[in-house]
């Protein structure tokens, strides 16, 4: 088997479910220094870093009795009181924190080097263009806008819409498919 000096994991953010091959594959390769690359290290849940950690192979936090005790479970809402799961929420971000510090290096495109920022983006050109629907493809667009409407509703009704931005952008992102 091959050991490396350096692995460099661009996108890093694919590996964060450590069941899949690709997680346990990057895992297991052998290298003196490990560097995972990611504009969104969390998207889901505090979970997400774990598979991360795991790859860079950060002790103690890479074993996971270690992760599951100090920050899963730390993070966990069952049976407790909404002011015991606010206090959980916050010691396991704490401590997620503390333990990134040293690890991350964050860098936004306001970030300054020398007094200048690292990076300068155009404007935003946004155009509004306007389509019109045969009668067939307005049926159809009605409809498929109903029905995102409706699961919409219903994450509003049960309290759920800002935990389930992912399938509220899915809904979106279908009905500009349909245009």
């Amino acid at each position: 088997t091959h050991h490396f000096r350096r692995v460099i994991l661009d996108e890093a953010h694919l590996i964060k479910n450590t069941s899949t091959n690709a997680s346990k594959a990057c895992c297991f390769i052998k290298a003196d220094r490990r560097w995972a690359v990611t504009g969104t290290p969390i998207s889901n849940s505090l979970q997400d870093i774990y598979g991360l950690i795991k790859f860079l192979h950060h002790e103690p936090w890479c074993e996971f009795s270690f992760w599951k005790k100090a920050i899963r479970d730390a993070n966990s809402s069952q049976d407790k009181s909404n002011d015991d799961d606010e206090t959980a929420r916050k010691t396991a971000i704490d401590r997620l924190k503390q333990m990134l510090s040293p690890l991350l290096l964050r860098r936004t495109k306001d970030t300054l080097i020398n007094g200048e920022t690292i990076l300068t983006l155009p404007p935003v050109d946004a155009k509004v263009i306007s389509v019109d629907f045969t009668e067939d493809e307005r049926i159809f667009y009605d409809a498929l806008l109903s029905k995102s409407l409706s699961v919409f509703d219903g994450f509003v009704k049960a309290g759920t819409a800002s935990k389930s931005w992912f399938q509220i952008f899915s809904l979106l992102q279908r009905l500009r498919q349909a245009c």
